[in-house]
């Protein structure tokens, strides 16, 4: 008796998966067949944007001006900055000193120093098949 248990329920689980896999793409067929019939995502209402697509500005491809700099920054609007995060630090004027000597310190340049060295420029080889 307990054979048959087993085996009515392998054949109820069997059937379940059965279900499943055949259900899943026929569900989706008839929702794709559906939504073409419908017409969904093909109507004028999404071909039609009431927005103006023109920009009215122009612009402004010249040259940047070289005279024009960056300001200094600020020192009291660091400190300002300062206060307000911790009022009620002990040590904001040690900070503000940190801050400033970070502030005169050189930026750090992207092209490399070679102090000297004589650097040469070689013509980059093609690729070839044979080794």
């Amino acid at each position: 008796m307990v054979e048959k248990t087993g085996q009515s329920g392998k054949r109820k689980r069997n059937r379940r998966e059965l279900l499943i896999i055949v259900l899943f793409p026929l569900a989706s067929i008839f929702l794709c067949t559906l939504s073409l019939i419908l017409g969904v995502g093909n109507s004028a209402a999404e071909e039609f944007v009431p927005v103006s697509m023109r920009a009215l500005n122009e612009g402004d491809y010249s040259a940047d001006n070289p005279l024009v700099r960056f300001q200094k920054a600020n020192l009291d609007l660091i400190m300002e900055v300062l206060l307000d995060r911790d009022p009620r630090a002990a040590d904001i004027a040690f900070r503000a000193t940190a801050v400033a000597n970070n502030l005169l310190t050189p930026v750090p340049t992207i092209t490399p120093q070679f102090d000297g060295e004589s650097i040469t420029i070689d013509i980059t080889p093609f690729p070839t098949t044979s080794m």
